[in-house]
Parts: C-alpha cells; sequence; structure tokens
C-alpha cells in the first residue's frame, strides 16, 4: 500500500497524510507485514510512533511470526525497541521459529 512505500522510505509528512486521509494502519502486504514492520526494518522511529498514534496494533505478527518487536531488537535499535514496549509490545511473543523478541 501506499502506507507500506511511505514507512520503508520514513516519509514521516505522506505517512501523516495518508493516515489522515483513512489509510490502514494495520493494513497487510503478501508477507503479513504491516507498515510497523516496515519502519521497524528501517528504524524510523518517528513514522512508527505516528503508526501507533493511528492505532497500530505493535503485536501483529508477519507471515514468519515476527513482530514489529522482533525486528527492532534484531536491528539493536533500543529507542524503536523502547517505543515499542512503551506502546505494550509483548516481549513474551514467539516467531516462526520459537524466538522471543528479546
Amino acid at each position: 500500500t501506499p502506507l507500506h512505500h511511505a514507512a520503508k522510505e520514513g516519509r514521516l509528512e505522506v505517512a501523516s497524510l495518508l493516515l489522515t486521509y483513512g489509510a490502514d494502519a494495520n493494513a497487510k502486504d503478501d508477507s503479513g507485514s504491516t507498515p510497523l514492520h516496515d519502519a521497524a526494518h528501517n528504524g524510523h522511529c518517528q513514522l512508527a510512533q505516528g503508526l501507533l498514534d493511528y492505532w497500530a496494533e505493535p503485536n501483529s505478527q508477519d507471515e514468519t511470526g515476527a513482530t514489529a518487536l522482533h525486528i527492532a531488537a534484531r536491528g539493536k535499535s533500543v529507542l524503536f525497541v523502547k517505543l515499542l514496549l512503551d506502546a505494550d509490545a509483548k516481549s513474551e511473543v514467539n516467531d516462526g521459529m520459537g524466538s522471543t523478541p528479546l
């Protein structure tokens, strides 16, 4: 979706505009990723906060079972991990390989 592309590229203003006009913060792409997953892959914390402000689900899992917290922890993005934990991301969720984010 356009919101996925904005999240991947860190285009905060574009993402904000799309969300304001009704884009689904929890839309999934073909791999089950949400825009929050895409923001986590690229370390876009401000954009992630905007998604969370529009009710993005922090515990949504992609087709591998990974949440945004799994992705942020793998990328060693401490700020992103804190942002997600503050948004009630669950640290005990197992991905498809049985691993938790932390």
